[in-house]
């Protein structure tokens, strides 16, 4: 049987797209295919006689006019593939693809709550909402449709969902990175996901309140040493909901990664963080932290079920810059912030000063807790920027992020020559006097001396 992994074209502005289940939309680098890597890796640990390769249209910049064409010559028994929400309109041309060529094709959606109501638009083999990687060894392994965990699909013009699978992530072996032939090297973003779910029950997360499971340290130990040698790249993005969220894992962790002499990103909860952690993941060569606050008020953090202490984090985001540990915030707009609720933003974002902050549209995901909630839903077409005001609310949420990032940008030119500190350009007199300038906050000053390199 000849298996295709296939990650599909890139959305019609030509942007890259991730697609995994807690990270997905637009990029500006290409990112490996994470879920589809892992579930090409259980198939040839199977040993049976399965054909599996892997065609990436993102990384190769394939439009779906092409890849039909190569689908045409390939002739694969099966796709495996996967559906990002923010752009299913355009991706399921595949389900019009595989049709008029009859090919079977089984689609992962990005994040796994949107299975619902994908199946209602497209007629795939099924669709997985849970587990892939153990549901297709089910699969392939002769589990009929009916008794397969973790899917759902059409019988008879009705929609039928299996009981959830059982839990397998923290059971996968070491990535099968030869999937990825000659071009290892091609992916911009080294990001490697390293576990599923998290201990916390913020109701707007799509891993929140389920079994957080990570892989065994050895396995991810090996992996990256082999993303080291495959990209000839030593930086690595790890993604999972916080790294320290086991903390035997992570001391041994820490321990092991450090020996591997490479540098990394990865995601932090201030709820199992302290000083030490940090600490110790800045001199494990870690290079960046990223701390999803989502807000500085306590009633909407209330209102998302998000239980962290302000106190704690705002501790924590200044020990990171004491210990010149790079961090990045998330902040939540669209929950029902007012004037005064920006303004404490902006305040607060001047004083702790963190490296990055990320301004995020709330929007309600299927498979959230959310989703059926009285939180406000809103609907855009993409991401962030290319947001819809679909109402007066989330115009308004636009109009304080505007004035958000308009306040905050002295802070953010301020960040950025400080992170091109090891460059030439900060060992000279004119970059002592920027970065002065900025101190200062003198805006139309920094506009005069910049005009000068651009």
């Amino acid at each position: 049987m000849k298996v295709l992994l296939l990650n599909l074209p890139r959305y019609r502005d030509k942007l890259p797209v991730v697609r995994e289940e807690c990270c997905y939309g637009a990029t500006h680098a290409v990112p490996f295919p994470n879920t589809l890597l892992h579930v090409g890796t259980v198939i040839t640990s199977l040993h049976n006689n399965f054909k599996v390769y892997l065609y990436d249209s993102v990384l190769l910049n394939v439009d779906f006019h092409n890849l039909r064409s190569y689908l045409i010559i390939e002739k694969p028994d099966l796709i495996i593939t996967t559906l990002l929400f923010y752009t299913f309109s355009y991706e399921s041309e595949i389900d019009k693809i595989c049709d008029e060529l009859n090919i079977k094709y089984i689609p992962i959606p990005s994040p796994f709550g949107y299975a619902n109501s994908f199946i209602k638009k497209i007629n795939p083999l099924f669709i997985i909402y849970d587990e892939p990687e153990k549901t297709i060894i089910d699969y392939l392994t002769g589990t009929s449709i009916n008794l397969l965990k973790g899917i759902i699909y059409k019988q008879n013009n009705n929609i039928l969902k299996n009981q959830i699978q059982n839990p397998y992530f923290d059971k996968l072996p070491p990535t099968n990175w030869s999937l990825l032939g000659n071009y290892g090297s091609k992916y911009g973003w080294k990001l490697y996901q390293i576990s599923r779910n998290c201990p916390f029950n913020c109701n707007f997360c799509v891993w929140g309140g389920k079994k957080f499971r990570i892989k065994p340290v050895e396995v991810v130990i090996r992996d990256i040493n082999r993303i080291k040698e495959i990209s000839g790249d030593n930086k690595i993005s790890l993604l999972t909901s916080s790294i320290s969220a086991d903390k035997n894992w992570f001391y041994e962790f820490i321990w092991k990664v450090k020996k591997l002499n490479v540098k990394f990103y990865t995601d932090i909860s201030v709820n199992d963080a302290n000083k030490e952690i940090l600490y110790l993941l800045k001199k494990a060569g870690c290079i960046g932290i990223l701390i999803g606050i989502e807000s500085f008020n306590e009633e909407i953090l209330k209102s998302l079920n998000k239980k962290i202490d302000l106190n704690k984090t705002e501790e924590l985001i200044k020990y990171s810059r004491r210990i010149g540990l790079p961090v990045t915030i998330t902040l939540m707009f669209n929950l029902g912030e007012k004037e005064e609720t920006l303004n404490d933003y902006i305040t607060k974002t001047k004083i702790l000063a963190p490296t990055n902050i990320s301004c995020v549209i709330y929007k309600a995901l299927e498979g959230t807790k959310a989703f059926n909630n009285s939180l406000p839903y809103i609907y855009f077409k993409f991401w962030g920027s290319d947001a819809v005001a679909t109402n007066n609310y989330l115009k308004e949420a636009l109009e304080y992020i505007k004035k958000f990032n308009n306040e905050i940008k002295i802070l953010k030119l301020k960040n950025l020559f400080l992170s091109l500190k090891n460059f030439y350009l900060l060992k000279t007199n004119l970059a002592k006097l920027v970065l002065k300038i900025l101190n200062l906050n003198a805006a139309k000053k920094i506009k005069h001396y910049l005009s000068f390199y651009r």
